[in-house]
This record gives structure tokens, sequence and C-alpha cells, in this order.
């Protein structure tokens, strides 16, 4: 998929991490330009996936390196998210289930953690771990919209119309991303949210 077919699926994750970003930075969204982060109050975050993969800009990038990319956030999160758990006598062996809160954009825990309160103390102190999961599960919900979106562009090549028919949820709607530490090993779960 080229870049230009990312545009708007990414345009889905853009404003979900910009959410995140602005949450966790207490300011208002930023606008990226060049090499430098400047503040703009009220304008989207953009960043060209093209830098973020070593591209140039207008190749493709294609979706099993953003699913590698992912992987590779993933795999980083886990590690340190595991030796913080340990280090402050947290149990991993019930099951911890993240996500982003709807609105803030804040990682909670959603499942029946005796320790969920102090989990999201943890991670509400630690923005780079924070910023980790949220690369991965963005990547992760990238990857699984590009793959709609190609099927929706085939459709689209057979029969316009009815390709806007089966694939229409497509532009009101976005993949939630919640993840599961139990026994060190962390299982994705994807969720359709409507706008």
């Amino acid at each position: 998929m080229n870049i230009d077919g990312l545009s708007q699926a990414y345009s889905v994750l853009s404003n979900h991490v910009s959410s995140v970003l602005s949450t966790s930075s207490n300011t208002d969204e930023t606008n990226t330009t060049g090499t430098n982060a400047e503040f703009v109050p009220s304008q989207p975050t953009t960043l060209k996936l093209s830098s973020l993969f070593g591209k140039a800009s207008g190749e493709s990038i294609s979706i099993d390196e953003i699913r590698s990319f992912g992987t590779q956030q993933m795999e980083n999160f886990h590690d340190q998210f595991t030796a913080l758990l340990k280090a402050n006598g947290i149990d991993t062996s019930i099951p911890i289930t993240l996500a982003h809160e709807n609105g803030s954009g804040d990682v909670i825990v959603t499942s029946d953690h005796p320790d969920a309160d102090r989990i999201e103390a943890l991670l509400e102190e630690n923005d780079e771990l924070r910023n980790t999961y949220t690369s991965a599960t963005g990547a992760f919900g990238l990857a699984k919209t590009a793959e709609e979106g190609n099927l929706f562009q085939e459709a689209y090549r057979q029969n316009a119309r009815a390709a806007m028919a089966q694939y229409n949820y497509l532009f009101g709607s976005s993949w939630e991303v919640t993840t599961t530490l139990c026994e060190g090993e962390f299982q994705l779960d994807y969720q359709r949210s409507y706008l």
C-alpha cells in the first residue's frame, strides 16, 4: 500500500495518538514540522509515516512493516512493563488487561486485577512506557485498518456501489486494541469503536 493510500487510515490513528500525547504532556495537540516540534494550539499532530519507517516520501510501506514495528514496540513495552511490575511487587499471574480510556487516552487497567490502581499509577508516572504502549497498539490498529482498506479498494474496483454498502462502517469507526498480560505473555484483542 502506498503512503498516500494509508492517509485515511492514518488520520484515525493520528487523532487517537494526538489525544494521548496531549493528555500525557498536559498541553494542547502539537504540530510537528521538520525536525522540530512546534506548539500550535488546536492543530492535529502530523507525522510522516515515511520518516518513521526510514523511507522517502511516496515510498510504499507494507502492512507487514507496520505490524513488525508494532511487534517490536510491544516487545519493548512487555520487557519494561514486566520489570516495573516485578520491581513493585505486583502479581503477574493474574491477567492484566490494558486499554486506552475513551476521551482521555490514558492507559487503564480494564480487568479485575487487585492492583489495578497501582498499575495505572505506575503507567501514569512513566511517559516513555505509555508512549511505547501507544506506539505498539497504534501500529496494530493501523495495520488492521490498512488490511480492511485494501479489501475495500479491491471491492471498489469491482463495484463501487456494492463496496460502499459493504464497507460503509469503515468511514465512521476505528480499531481499539487492548492487550492482556498473563503468565508473562501478551495477547492482543481488537474491538471496533464507532466514532
